[in-house]
This record gives C-alpha cells, sequence and structure tokens, in this order.
C-alpha cells in the first residue's frame, strides 16, 4: 500500500466495472473520488442554452447517485465539484493529495484545466496519471501513429481489425477498510433544481426510456443481448426510428462512462461464442470501432475539431440566421420529417442515428446553416453526448470533415424510405 493519498477523477467514467483508476488508486492509503461538473452555458445566437439541457441532466445525476450509494459500500466518497481548477486545487490542498488518476483526456476544454492546476502545484508535489479508460483500444496499442491516423474510416477499420485485440475488462475493487479519506457525509450530488430544472418526466413517445447509472447500463445489455437477443438482428434494424428496440441505446451508458467499451465487447464476444454470430453482431462492433475513431481524430486534429473550417480546413459560405435556429430546434421548418426529429429531440434528449444524420444535414447542406451551433445545440442537448462523437459526426455530415463523398441527404427520399408509413412523423407532428 502505498502511503499516500490518491484523487480519482471520474468524469467519462462513472462505474466500478472495468475502471482501472479506481484499482490504481485502491493502492493508496487514502482514495476520494470526484465529478466534475459542467454549468458553463453555451451562447447561441446570444441566448444562454445549459451545458446540459433537462434530460442529458437527469440521466447524468442518476448515474451519479447510484454511483454515490455503490462508493460509499466500498468505503469511498464521491465529491461532485464544479468544473473549475480553482475547485479541484482546493480538495487536492484540503485533502492531502498527492496522486490524481484520471481519463486520458482528449479536448482542450480538459486538458487546460489539468494545465491550470499542475501551473498552481510546487512540482514534484503532484503526480497526475492518465489512462486510456474511456477507449476501446489502448492508443499506443494500434498499428500506426496518431499522427498517421487513416482520414478515411474504412481504412482505419481495415488496419485495426487485422491485429484486433481488446483486453478483458477488470473486476470492481474490493471495499476499502482502511481508507484514510473516507467519511460519512450526506449526498453530495446536486438535485435537478439546482440547474434551474423542476421534475423532467420521461415522454410516453420516447426511444430512450432508460435511467442513467452503472447498474441500468447492465440491466441493458442483459436484455438486449441475452434475453430478447435483439443484437441478432441488430444492423437490420438499426436505422430504425421509433421505439427502443432497433437500437442498442448503450451510447449514453458509454458517454458517461457507466459500462466501458470493453465490457461491452466482452458481452458481445460472449453472445457471439455461445448463442449466434452473424452480420448483425458483427455491427455492434462496427459501431464501437466508428466511436473509437472519432476518438483518435480528437486526438489527430485536435481543436480543428471545433473550427469552422472542421478537421479538413475548407472553406464555405455559411450563413447565420437567427430564425432558422429556432425553427429548426422547435421543429418548425418546411421539412416535416426534420420537425420530427428536432421535436422528438427536445422532448427526450434523444433522436436516432439516422435522425441525427437527416437534421445535421439539413441545417449544414440545405439551409447552409454555420454548422457549428448545430453541434453545439446537439451537445447541450443529447442524452449521450460524447464530445468527440458529436463533433467528429457534425464535421463528417457537413462537409468539412472525413467524408470522401461530402453528401447531401434528400430528406424527402429519407423520409420514404425510412418512415414509408410516416409513422414516425405522426407520432411527433401532432
Amino acid at each position: 500500500m502505498k502511503d499516500s493519498n490518491a484523487l480519482v477523477l471520474l468524469n467519462e467514467c462513472l462505474r466500478i466495472e472495468d475502471n482501472e483508476l479506481l484499482e490504481r488508486a485502491s493502492m493508496h492509503k487514502g482514495v476520494l473520488c470526484a465529478y466534475l461538473i459542467d454549468e458553463k452555458p453555451i451562447p447561441l445566437h446570444h441566448e444562454p442554452f445549459q451545458a446540459k439541457g433537462p434530460f442529458a441532466r437527469k440521466f447524468e445525476l442518476e448515474a451519479l447517485n447510484e454511483l454515490e450509494d455503490r462508493l460509499k459500500e466500498l468505503g469511498i466518497n464521491l465529491m461532485v465539484l464544479p468544473f473549475k481548477a480553482e475547485s479541484l486545487l482546493n480538495l487536492i490542498e484540503s485533502q492531502h493529495i498527492d496522486t490524481i488518476y484520471s481519463p486520458f483526456w482528449i479536448a482542450s476544454y480538459e486538458r487546460n484545466l489539468k494545465e491550470r492546476v499542475l501551473k498552481e502545484i510546487p512540482k514534484g508535489h503532484l503526480n497526475w496519471i492518465e489512462r486510456p479508460v474511456q477507449f476501446l483500444l489502448d492508443p499506443e496499442a494500434v498499428p500506426f501513429e496518431i499522427e498517421d491516423l487513416p482520414e478515411v474510416f474504412t481504412v482505419f477499420r481495415k488496419k485495426v481489425e487485422k491485429r484486433l485485440r481488446v483486453e478483458s475488462p477488470l473486476k470492481g475493487i474490493s471495499k476499502q477498510k482502511h481508507n484514510v479519506l473516507f467519511n460519512e457525509t450526506e449526498s453530495q450530488v446536486p438535485s435537478l433544481k439546482h440547474f434551474g430544472y423542476t421534475t423532467v418526466e420521461t415522454d410516453t413517445r420516447s426511444a430512450h426510456p432508460f435511467k442513467g447509472g452503472e447498474e441500468n447500463a447492465w440491466k441493458r445489455i442483459e436484455d438486449y443481448f441475452f434475453e430478447r437477443r435483439l443484437v441478432s438482428r441488430y444492423k437490420k434494424t438499426r436505422n430504425g426510428l421509433v421505439g427502443e428496440a432497433y437500437s442498442t441505446k448503450f451510447s449514453g451508458y458509454l458517454a458517461l462512462g457507466c459500462i466501458s467499451a470493453r465490457s461491452i465487447y466482452a458481452a458481445l464476444s460472449k453472445f457471439e461464442s455461445t448463442i449466434e454470430k452473424n452480420e448483425d453482431t458483427y455491427w455492434v462492433l462496427f459501431e464501437l470501432l466508428w466511436r473509437e475513431y472519432f476518438k483518435f481524430l480528437g486526438l489527430k486534429h485536435g481543436d480543428n475539431l471545433f473550427k469552422l473550417g472542421g478537421i479538413k480546413q475548407r472553406s464555405y459560405q455559411w450563413n447565420n440566421d437567427k430564425l432558422a435556429f429556432e425553427a429548426w430546434i422547435n421543429g418548425k421548418t418546411k421539412d416535416p420529417f426534420v420537425n420530427a426529429i428536432m421535436l422528438e429531440l427536445k422532448h427526450t434528449g434523444f433522436t436516432s442515428n439516422r435522425g441525427r444524420q437527416n437534421a445535421a444535414s439539413y441545417w449544414s447542406k440545405t439551409l447552409r446553416q454555420d454548422w457549428r451551433i448545430g453541434a453545439y445545440y446537439f451537445q447541450t442537448q443529447l442524452i449521450d453526448n460524447d464530445v468527440q462523437s458529436n463533433w467528429g459526426n457534425w464535421n463528417y455530415i457537413s462537409g468539412v470533415g472525413n467524408d470522401p463523398r461530402d453528401r447531401e441527404f434528400n430528406t424527402k427520399l429519407q423520409a420514404e424510405r425510412y418512415d414509408p408509413h410516416q409513422e414516425f412523423q405522426k407520432l411527433w407532428n401532432q
């Protein structure tokens, strides 16, 4: 046991199982966990939008409440702090922390916080250890250097699949019987009211009626894979629009780290080895690799992911119309299919992958509006917002990313193909 105190930062890693950060920290005489909660509003057309909309915030708080209870059972406290260097510095000082374990942060927003903290701590007094707990693959183990990452997903996928090796998930840690930093305290998790939200009810039409948290993530895996075996037809149904069964709905749990990509891969491998392996089951891995690819793109391209010219640094003429934005987010455009998608997002915090692609293409390609406004809006609303996946997809759809064909969606034809009986449109355009 190390005669020192450790702090675990659990952003993107709200779980006990397969948590290398907790495993490493449990070797210290004192261990404390913290989650840095982002409350900074995002101004869109000079109107402040909360960092997380009501459904996204509700899902996050559900995950935090469950994890706080589980950590207490293990003899560890969870602190919830503002996403500020000052709050982290105060905790480091008051609890005599000399080691921090955190996910391997990709975006400059998080990395800048780390730099500000380290700048204020005398050299040699704080050891900050990052681990890629939000990845499926260890970035140091892929068959290329980050700067040589292929600019086309298919090339990346084929290279990775040739040497695919996913580490087995870690077991959860045992109870910390002598944790010097543990004490019985009241809950540190804020309420929805703290963020200005009253009771947030799940819409009966929602395709994502799930609660946040690690336990619920595992329940969904058990149900989707082994009870109903829906994974056996995943590729055939993944472009669906109505109901919870057309896709895995793992993305919200992955985004918060309630479950790891490695754990999903392990469950998938178990299903394929014991029940069935087909093209549909493979497609779950295919989507996990897309998620992975966007994370690697974030590592390679940095803040270009968030700039107007995107990762390809392309120059287009963009419009900036507030009325168009208000019509788009409120489902009042000239396109009934797009309206249904945007109303679903507004009232549930979720819409399908097919819906996201159509709404993004309509905003950026049809209306020629600044694509970053759309990406920021999605970021605030989505239950399953993952920075690299969201912004990578918006780059891709808007023509500034890695779509080699630079396509524009014909939303009318898309509606005819994926909503031929207008079931989805009738459900939301009421």
